[in-house]
């Protein structure tokens, strides 16, 4: 049976907090309960988004309309924006787990492993090639080709982790297929810009 919900004034949840804290419950356990209790009510309230989508039309429509934000926000979203390589990095370390531990299905280990070589083939090897062949068909400069080529061979973001896990996906499958590119990359990344610079 839940229990009754009652709503109290700003004066009675500080003494219900007080007394809460004088009975032994840690002020860290009131917060984190305070946090889902917002959480919950905010989830109720609002219909689910898809924030990536509502960031990307509006800052498509904000570079349309040539909306500038004023120097204090702008630096501040810069330098958030800067921190987010780092914090999508850290995020696939967090989200790596082992393959082949013990009493995982070896059929899908070893799946996983053939999607890892599938994709990173594509990604880092057939992708480039293309990239390199219409640039020379287009009969772009060195410049221009090195641009391309370099779009088309650099690894997988750190951010397709995040977005896999948040909209339900395997987080930690994603996480390995990153990796796995961005250690190749270091090999064949050098490549690809000593092809496209050629003649």
């Amino acid at each position: 049976m839940p229990w009754p919900l009652e709503l109290l004034t700003p004066a009675e949840m500080a003494r219900a907090d007080a007394a809460a804290v004088a009975a032994g419950v840690p002020v860290s356990v009131l917060m984190q309960a305070a946090g889902r209790a917002v959480a919950r009510a905010a989830m109720r309230r609002f219909r689910p988004v898809r924030t990536l989508v509502l960031a990307t039309v509006g800052g498509l429509l904000a570079q349309a309309i040539g909306l500038r934000m004023p120097e204090p926000v702008d630096a501040t979203l810069l330098r958030l924006g800067q921190a987010a390589l780092g914090l999508g990095l850290l995020c696939v370390g967090a989200s790596l787990r082992p393959l082949a531990a013990p009493g995982a299905d070896p059929a899908l280990v070893r799946g996983a492993f053939r999607l890892a070589a599938w994709m990173t083939t594509v990604k880092l090897v057939a992708m480039p090639l293309t990239a390199l062949v219409l640039a020379r068909l287009a009969g772009l400069d060195a410049l221009a080709t090195t641009i391309v080529v370099v779009f088309a061979s650099v690894p997988t973001s750190p951010a397709s982790s995040v977005l896999a896990s948040r909209m339900g996906g395997d987080g930690s499958l994603a996480a390995f297929l990153i990796t796995v590119s961005t250690l190749v990359s270091a090999l064949t990344l050098p490549l690809w810009l000593a092809l496209a610079r050629g003649p």
